[in-house]
């Protein structure tokens, strides 16, 4: 084992140096090359009506090349975490910081904008994946634990951050007066965000694990509910906080940010509907070439969702839904093939997310961010452990399910990036906006270890047939792992 880490961590190394020496004596030969053609006085290049040949935007010329990076170093970047027991996603995410602008800066700030559709085909892929393992017969008889666990775990955590938040922003310095109405309204939504949890991160240690057991499907039918539910609190509280800091009459546009987010959930709902049907009677159409219609039709679903100004997770997750529980016979091969897609869409999508991580925010604030952090994960374990007691759920449910509250990722951003939007005048904005980014860096880092940690020692990573030799399992001939 020592040595295959040694191998993994030497090749990871290879790949991160040559490709900073690249880019490093690329831009000096660019630089260089502009600098020659100015002073030499050439004429632009011109196409016969007169116009002038504008050259292409740096970074999109080595956004091509950050995604091979991604791709080949997140692959053995997540097999070396695999080796060390931590969760792939991990891997990925520890690249992305490590290449992203922050750090070597092989990957720069003006290139992660043009990865962007990478990222929405990665979200709907995911979002497909989610919905197409929540099953209907399952939650026909789990309702009564899912149900429960949702609403006790999401009001707990909630509730309990109600008060935290008011002492770790006031610690922070976000806040002077903890307890007046602006301030408590300020802290209700970074209570609302905290409850907040990352469907993909989810879904990407399951797969990972190639866990099919009880944990991993209430973690994922929980977290898939409280996000839904979770729009709709948000919604709410967004305006209240918005009469609370602007007033009355500052806060009107808060009032059409609900009304929006409402036609935004219920449209993307309709639309997953309709999409999970067209998916559904195409598949046969495309059975030969169902790589690429997955890829086309995930971008579809990105493109058209942000045309339409929908949410591509919901509209996704409900698809996969539909087609898993009214198709599931004409489907299986389409899932299969979303299944052989995972890998490169997580080195790249995981790896984007780390080169976002502000790292400048989480050291400026990073003690108290921890203590939320520490915070927010008792208040997980507690009331997910009560939960499950509430109701009747297996031993390693009551043991571990909290694990796969932990992780936060782009729900939390999108929410944190409207609130910011809401209150971009007041002089507590950016160090808010800050702040909640902080929180969300560490539950993105520390998120995946807990659950893939929860799923290992739970056993829920182990499928229900084994065969006699070799302990090789037979889900795992017929699904394939995430790495």
């Amino acid at each position: 084992m020592i040595v295959r880490v040694l191998r993994l961590s030497f090749a990871i190394g290879a790949l991160v140096g040559f490709a900073w020496i690249v880019r490093f004596w690329g831009s000096q030969l660019r630089s260089g090359a502009e600098r020659g053609a100015a002073s030499s006085g050439e004429v632009p290049l011109s196409d016969p009506t007169g116009r002038v040949f504008e050259p292409l935007p740096p970074g999109l010329l080595d956004t091509g090349a950050g995604v091979g990076l991604l791709l080949l170093a997140g692959y053995l970047a997540g097999r070396l975490c695999s080796r060390l027991k931590l969760a792939a996603v991990t891997g990925y995410l520890l690249l992305g910081v490590l290449v992203g602008p922050q750090v070597l800066g092989i990957i720069r700030a003006e290139e992660i904008g043009y990865l962007t559709l990478v990222n929405d085909l990665a979200i709907s892929l995911i979002a497909l994946t989610a919905g197409g393992e929540i099953r209907l017969s399952f939650l026909r008889e789990s309702w009564k634990q899912v149900s429960t666990i949702a609403i006790v775990e999401a009001g707990g955590v909630l509730a309990g951050c109600l008060v935290l938040a008011p002492l770790v922003l006031s610690g922070a310095g976000i806040i002077s007066d903890p307890w007046t109405a602006p301030s408590l309204a300020i802290a209700a939504l970074v209570a609302v965000i905290a409850v907040a949890n990352s469907p993909a991160i989810v879904v990407a240690v399951i797969n990972e694990l190639n866990a099919r057991g009880t944990v991993s499907k209430l973690a994922l039918a929980v977290t898939v509910c409280k996000d839904l539910l979770l729009v709709v609190v948000f919604t709410v509280t967004l305006a209240l906080a918005a009469t609370a800091v602007l007033g009355a009459d500052e806060s009107a546009g808060a009032s059409a940010v609900v009304k929006d987010i409402a036609v935004h959930l219920g449209g993307s709902l309709v639309a997953g509907l309709v999409v999970g049907v067209v998916l559904a009677y195409s598949t046969r159409a495309f059975r030969q070439h169902l790589v690429f219609f997955v890829v086309f039709a995930c971008f579809a679903i990105a493109l058209g969702s942000e045309a339409l100004h929908l949410e591509p997770l919901i509209v996704a997750i409900v698809a996969g839904m539909l087609m898993e529980n009214l198709f599931g016979e004409v489907t299986e091969e389409l899932f299969e093939s979303i299944e052989e897609l995972s890998l490169p869409v997580y080195c790249v999508f995981f790896g984007v997310a780390g080169t976002k991580l502000d790292l400048v925010s989480l050291a400026d604030v990073w003690p108290w961010a921890l203590v939320f952090v520490a915070g927010r994960a008792a208040l997980v374990w507690a009331t997910t452990t009560g939960a499950c007691l509430l109701v009747e759920t297996p031993r390693s449910c009551k043991q571990w399910l909290w694990s796969g509250f932990i992780p936060q990722a782009g729900i939390a951003v999108a929410l944190a990036t409207i609130v910011n939007e809401q209150f971009e005048n007041e002089d507590f904005a950016e160090p808010l906006f800050g702040f909640i980014l902080a929180i969300i860096a560490v539950h993105q880092l520390v998120g995946p270890v807990v659950f893939r940690l929860g799923l290992v020692l739970s056993k829920d990573d182990e499928p229900e047939a084994r065969t006699q030799s070799g302990g090789e399992t037979q889900a795992d001939e017929s699904r394939p792992q995430v790495e």
